[in-house]
């Protein structure tokens, strides 16, 4: 418990100030509706993301050290990670390829 304290008492100006009013977006969007798409349903799942980005649950624990291209490890079961599937496509050797983002920061995947 005291790491978890300290490491909060160092990141609160850092938390106070991303959270502070003068860094407030000027224009702000609201969502107005949702669709769930089929668990383990690949197509639904393409069509889907042809029309907009999908918020898709995934086991992050295999993603930790990935650094690019196609990440071909196992998939896992235990979900415990939100990633935005922004796109898909298909390598010149013909390996199907989701587009993903994640929070964890510019230093994780590639751009």
């Amino acid at each position: 418990m005291a790491l978890l304290t300290k490491a909060l008492t160092l990141m609160w100006p850092l938390m106070e100030r991303a959270m502070s009013r003068k860094n407030a977006p000027t224009q702000l969007t609201s969502i107005t509706g949702y669709e769930m798409v089929p668990a383990n349903n690949e197509s639904s799942l393409l069509l889907a993301v042809a029309n907009q980005p999908i918020v898709v649950s995934i086991e992050a624990a295999n993603l930790m050290f990935y650094e690019g291209g196609v990440y071909s490890g196992d998939c896992g079961t235990n979900l415990d990670n939100v990633v935005t599937a922004t796109g898909y496509g298909t390598t010149e050797n013909g390996t199907k390829f989701w587009l993903l983002k994640n929070s964890w920061g510019i230093g994780w995947g590639e751009n």
